[in-house]
């Protein structure tokens, strides 16, 4: 029983071996003739834009997180070019972009490996941030003295005019707590 039990696990180890080998054979280049066939997948670039995952919009001024999918192969490089929006960059996570000027921009992300290469593009719209104008008031009735309270996120204004003779009795910045009343 006990060469019986030998014999068995060294016809299994064989067999295990070789099916190894046939595995091998055929995932790493197609078997037999040397290598030819499809290239593997180390020698065909992925181009696949991680961040942002779709269009986006973004007003000037305010970064966009750019990456991309990386592949274990060391030989592989990564461009991107912002489409006249920022300077272009190498590597596969950039990071921040910050766009200055409104647009709409494509961003192609080229990967090269070998003779070949792969790309991917993501639409960015960038949007003129809004200008911060002093709003403006006409007071029609009544005829007398009149005080605004204009309250903005940098200050709070307090203007008292004298409607009447046309001239301003008071102005105030920088309520923190109440308004006064003239």
């Amino acid at each position: 029983m006990k060469g019986l039990n030998a014999c068995f696990l060294r016809n299994a180890f064989v067999i295990f071996a070789m099916l190894v080998f046939a595995f091998l054979s055929t995932s790493c280049g197609g078997g037999g003739g040397g290598g030819g066939g499809n290239p593997t997948p180390e020698e065909t670039p992925v181009a696949q834009i991680l961040t942002p995952d779709k269009d986006m919009t973004v007003y000037e001024g305010e970064p966009v997180f750019f990456s991309a999918y990386t592949a274990s192969q060391k030989d592989w490089t990564y461009d991107w070019n912002y489409g006249g929006g920022a300077t272009a960059t190498k590597g596969h996570t950039p990071g921040n972009v910050t766009f200055i000027t409104a647009g709409v921009y494509t961003i192609t992300l080229t990967v090269t490996a070998g003779d070949g290469s792969a790309k991917d593009s993501v639409k960015i719209t960038v949007l003129q941030t809004s200008v911060d104008t002093d709003p403006v008031a006409t007071i029609a009735s009544p005829a007398g003295n009149v005080c605004l309270l204009y309250t903005s996120d940098a200050a709070d204004d307090l203007l008292c005019v004298d409607l009447g003779g046309r001239r301003i009795i008071k102005k105030k910045r920088s309520f923190t707590q109440q308004s006064p009343h003239p």
